[in-house]
């Protein structure tokens, strides 16, 4: 008694899950997808429908055109019932549509053939296993359908007189290819293998269409995308792209076509095909995309080419191009390139290459380029390269070059880069190695300079040109203290600092006869080597005079030129004498010109009064000690 209760338990347990399944296919599954058994012999199609009803719930609608009293006989097992529907069709003039649960069949009689038809399913050859979002295309129509998440697809073209060739591709998976002879609808099964293998199949006019399992007949496929082992913005793009259109990461073929007209990137000439096709023109009214182009294309907005692209490309708002770009390459606000160019880039904004480039790279506010650049660089405010230059960068703010130039640099404020030719701007200039001239409106900063510094302050390691301005400092150069005293008997102390060849004296002294008398001072000097510890000195020296007991500021200066020989006592200490060039200009409304500022020069070669003001000349001499 026990028993019979477990067996009914399990009975009805087992029952019940079995209706649940049943239930849950009927309420989850698509009406298209569900599964189908039926073994019937020699049956009316009316009677069949019938048993795929009672299956399915699928409701059947159709004319007085389709005759279901004819028989016919069916065996499946587990087919969804899309497939058997086409089994029940395929020799009949009539098609099949679905709409929710039900099924319209039309039948017409045509004078013109209908489209081929290609339906059915894609698997896994391992293991069965659906396999969705595979691209089925037509190369020479650039017609393309993707696998539904049942496998299931359905693919039409026109009518083709002779053999068509039907690819079908998946990442991962082989790419598989089947040859139709035979124009009109077909059934197919494809079994994918996930090794990258191409595969062909011939099929002869009367052969039953089954492609489960093939045999590789043709060749091997190795594919790798262009952008996938790269990093940045046009990487990321891709990847992006291909995350939400398969045929992107699908197929490896490239297509190729004469004109592609496109309006957005799937209303299209080349359709679905569009990525994986090149083009010798293409005319996108608004965006358009594509793997190359080999002669002009024009966007309204934007142009994708994940390829190469020649000879013209214009977009009004931008052009991203992963491939090698030759010619001329112009967008409304930015470009965007990842390969080797030889081009004029120019954009309205933004101009942005990823590797060598050679020609001409201008926008209205940066460009930047990652490889080697061989050309002109102009940006209205920033030019950047990662790699050498040969040529010129043009800005209007700064240039910046993380390697060596073969030019020049010249912006509006700042210039940075290694070892270069040349560095010219408002402000500020920055190098490693300066080979001719570095001028800059306040200051210039080398570690190594061959030519000539001019700016306000000059700084550099090591200089063997002349650093020219108001204040330089060369680490490994001039720096020198001296005391000298003169005919007009003021003890001066000076702190010099540049090169041998020019140097900067900043003055401060004391005048011992009136003792009340101070003076500070700027001068340019040159110490210009005769032979061995033997120089001859040239300074020009302009110093103000001030008197300790004035409160107030009178325009006193003497200003001198001084020729001297000077001799290397010590590595560290020199001496010179040599005879001065005075000019004493004095004001003579200060209270102490009558005293001591009239009669500071020994003597005159020139005296003369103008204005509130009086000049005095003479040729006197001048001993100086210099040290450090």
């Amino acid at each position: 008694m026990h028993a019979l209760r477990l067996y009914a338990i399990l009975f009805f347990t087992i029952s019940g899950a079995g209706l649940g399944f049943i239930k849950a296919q009927k309420t989850t599954i698509p009406y298209p997808e569900r599964l189908v058994s039926l073994n019937l012999q020699n049956q009316t199609l009316a009677d069949i429908f019938k048993s795929i009803s009672a299956q399915t719930n699928i409701v059947f609608s159709y004319g007085q055109s389709f005759n279901d009293k004819q028989k016919t006989s069916i065996q499946v097992s587990k087919k969804p019932a899309r497939l058997v529907l086409s089994l029940l069709l395929k020799n009949s003039p009539c098609t099949s549509q679905f709409r929710d649960k039900y099924i319209i069949i039309k039948c017409e009689n045509k004078s013109t053939p209908p489209p081929a038809i290609l339906t059915g399913y894609i698997y896994n050859a391992l293991d069965s296993t659906i396999i969705g979002d595979a691209s089925i295309y037509v190369k020479q129509y650039k017609q393309s359908a993707l696998s539904n998440t049942y496998g299931y697809f359905k693919l039409s073209y026109p009518n083709p007189s002779s053999g068509i060739t039907i690819s079908f591709a998946k990442e991962n998976f082989e790419d598989t290819s089947l040859v139709l002879y035979v124009p009109s609808r077909h059934e197919v099964t494809i079994y994918l293998h996930p090794k990258k293998k191409e595969k062909s199949i011939t099929l002869i006019p009367g052969d039953t269409i089954r492609a489960a399992p093939f045999t590789p007949t043709i060749q091997t496929v190795s594919h790798k995308d262009s952008i996938s082992e790269r990093s940045g913005f046009m990487a990321r793009f891709i990847n992006r792209l291909k995350s939400f259109r398969p045929n992107v990461r699908n197929i490896s073929d490239t297509l190729f076509s004469k004109v592609s007209v496109s309006f957005v990137p799937k209303i299209s000439t080349n359709s679905l095909l569009s990525f994986n096709t090149v083009n010798k023109y293409s005319f996108n009214i608004l965006t358009g995309y594509s793997k190359g182009v080999n002669v002009m294309e024009i966007g309204g907005i934007l142009n994708i080419d994940n390829g190469n692209v020649k000879y013209v490309q214009a977009a009004g708002v931008g052009n991203i191009v992963s491939g090698e770009i030759k010619g001329v390459q112009l967008g409304g606000v930015f470009n965007l390139s990842r390969s080797a160019n030889q081009a004029i880039q120019m954009g309205g904004v933004v101009n942005i290459n990823k590797q060598q480039f050679n020609g001409i790279q201008a926008s209205g506010f940066y460009n930047h380029n990652g490889g080697a650049f061989n050309g002109i660089q102009a940006a209205g405010f920033l030019n950047t390269t990662a790699s050498t230059l040969k040529g010129v960068q043009l800005s209007g703010f700064a240039n910046i070059a993380n390697n060596n130039i073969k030019g020049y640099q010249l912006s509006g404020f700042l210039n940075y880069g290694k070892k270069m030719d040349g560095q010219l701007s408002g402000f500020i200039n920055i190098a490693d190695t300066v080979e001719q001239i570095q001028a800059s409106g306040f200051i210039n900063i080398a570690n190594y300079q061959k030519g000539l510094q001019l700016s306000f302050i000059n700084i550099s390691d090591t200089c063997e040109g002349i650093p020219v301005g108001f204040f330089s400092y060369v680490k490994k150069g001039y720096r020198k203290m001296e005391l000298s005293t003169d005919d007009s008997r003021f003890v001066t102390a000076a702190f010099g600092t540049g090169v041998d060849k020019f140097y900067n004296n900043f003055y401060l002294g004391w005048n011992y006869g009136t003792s009340d008398l101070l003076t500070l001072g700027y001068g340019i000097g040159s110490d210009l080597k005769l032979r061995e510890k033997k120089y001859i000195t040239l300074l020009l020296s302009s110093q103000q005079i001030i008197s300790a007991n004035s409160k107030d500021w009178y325009q006193n200066s003497l200003h001198r030129f001084y020729i001297g020989y000077q001799y290397q006592l010590h590595p560290k200490l020199k001496i010179s004498a040599g005879p001065t060039f005075n000019l004493l200009i004095s004001e003579r409304n200060d209270p102490s010109y009558a005293g001591t500022l009239n009669n500071l020069a020994p003597y005159h070669l020139y005296n003369a009064d103008a204005g509130d003001y009086n000049s005095k000349m003479w040729i006197g001499g001048k001993i100086t000690i210099k040290f450090f």
